[in-house]
């Protein structure tokens, strides 16, 4: 899928200064930041839906990633793939780095592991909007605060987040109907 064009640079150099108290993190995103086709962006933006997906259907387990912080993240990511071709090659590449990130299940803390699952994705796509000057769309760590401006959200994004709360909707429901049968049947 990918050219696996590595990229260097100080974009990239600059980002992974950031990240330099999550050395695990830093070694996976640095990885991560390649060169991609328009092709390979729109598969990647496939693999955006498909972890969605997969953050949706954890949380119908007791543990499980933050399922808001995996929407804002979500949102953050289509945003930045609407916007990729505005993108200088090192800017492309740090986009790409991000996305990747999010979507890797096993990054450097496994996105499973409740709510600190995502507090590195969360890092690494805050450290990426720092440095491509997208400071407003960056992720708030406090509870749920969207700081997503109310100009230019590309319809992508929109659509990404309304999918996201429909999913949320329908496993909310799910649960509810395993939990009245479990307490209906006496078995």
């Amino acid at each position: 899928m990918d050219s696996d064009t590595k990229v260097s640079g100080s974009l990239l150099e600059l980002a992974c200064a950031e990240l330099a108290h999550m050395p695990g993190a830093q070694v996976v995103f640095r990885g991560f930041c390649v060169h991609y086709s328009a092709d390979d962006v729109s598969r990647l933006k496939e693999k955006i839906v498909d972890a969605a997906e997969w953050f949706c259907g954890f949380k119908a387990e007791k543990a499980g990633p933050d399922l808001d912080l995996a929407s804002d993240l979500c949102a953050r990511a289509v945003m930045l793939l609407e916007r990729y071709s505005q993108f200088s090659a090192e800017q492309k590449a740090l986009a790409v780095g991000a996305v990747r990130y999010l979507t890797f299940r096993v990054d450097a803390v496994p996105d499973r592991n409740g709510s600190r699952g995502l507090a590195d994705d969360r890092e690494v796509m805050n450290t990426v909007l720092s440095r491509l000057g997208l400071d407003d769309w960056k992720v708030s760590d406090a509870p749920r605060i969207i700081t997503l401006p109310s100009m230019d959200i590309p319809l992508a994004v929109q659509e990404v987040s309304a999918d996201l709360q429909r999913r949320r909707a329908r496993w909310r429901s799910f649960r509810r109907a395993t939990n009245h049968n479990k307490n209906s049947n006496p078995d």
